[in-house]
């Protein structure tokens, strides 16, 4: 018989998410930079030739801001820990 992918057994869709991420009560110096680092990695992700290379790979880019990516990972918590609770997984 063949195997279902987990995401196929348990009914949800799964994904991957690569993120630069600091910590939220940095100093405003560090948040300028930060910011900055954001929005030059959105600017390139935007570009053709860096959406292509990333399509080819499976890989959906957004340069995401700070606060959409906060929503994302709000919203898959949600999702996923009743999936969590219910495997009975433990940290050790």
């Amino acid at each position: 018989p063949r195997k279902q992918r987990p995401q196929q057994a348990v009914g949800h869709r799964m994904a991957g998410a690569v993120a630069n991420i600091a910590a939220k009560d940095r100093p405003a110096r560090q948040r300028k930079i930060t910011n900055r680092i954001q929005q030059e990695v959105a600017k390139s992700l935007a570009t053709p030739a860096m959406k292509e290379k990333l399509l080819a790979q499976g890989a959906i880019p957004s340069g995401n801001t700070p606060a959409q990516f906060a929503q994302l990972i709000d919203s898959e918590l949600k999702k996923w820990q009743p999936v969590v609770k219910a495997s009975g997984a433990k940290v050790d």
